[in-house]
């Protein structure tokens, strides 16, 4: 007697992760023109952007909960544009509840202008200029995810989702290996 006939069925395509004004898929470099000055030491911040007027501070709040909760720091800060108030102190990041009445000024900006921004904060402030983090509802809400842009020395921008608790591990265990 031979082997059973085993029918091989396709497994539907997985669709690709996309974000972003470009659609990008996930980890597929987007060059640009910006050249973003890193620091020698590791930041002690991490930005987190809001791009969309649709994230509600109570979100916000909600995922720095998650993250302080799962990594015991805070080192995420709200992007604003005053970030003169960054020092090496813990105090400096940005602790929930946020003000309910706060609203981002890069409503309708992408994450390409974003890093712009980071490239013009002077060097001596403790802010990770590597990477940065954007809070979206529609993934937040459905998946628990945030989106982790990375920008390299080349000016190449990725971007990977990231389970919204795991935000500082994935970008800390990054810094420790490069």
């Amino acid at each position: 007697m031979g082997r059973p006939h085993l029918v091989q069925t396709q497994r539907p395509a997985r669709p690709p992760f996309q974000h972003d004004e470009a659609h990008l898929p996930l980890t597929v470099p987007r060059r640009t023109q910006i050249r973003m000055p890193l620091p020698d030491d590791d930041p002690l911040f991490t930005a987190l952007f809001v791009l969309k007027d649709d994230v509600p501070t109570n979100m916000i709040n909600d995922y720095l909960q998650k993250v302080i909760k799962h990594s015991n720091v805070y080192n995420l800060w709200l992007a604003d544009m005053d970030p003169q108030n960054l020092t090496e102190d813990d105090e400096d990041a940005t602790i929930p509840p946020v003000d309910p009445t706060w609203q981002s000024p890069f409503v309708g900006k992408t994450s390409e202008e974003a890093f712009e921004y980071l490239a013009t904060i002077p060097l001596q402030m403790a802010l990770n200029r590597g990477y940065l983090v954007v809070l979206d509802r529609a993934l937040y809400e459905q998946k628990d995810w945030v989106i982790i842009y990375r920008i390299n020395e080349e000016g190449e921008i990725t971007c990977i989702p990231c389970t919204a608790h795991m935000t500082l591990v994935y970008i800390d265990s990054y810094l420790w290996h490069r």
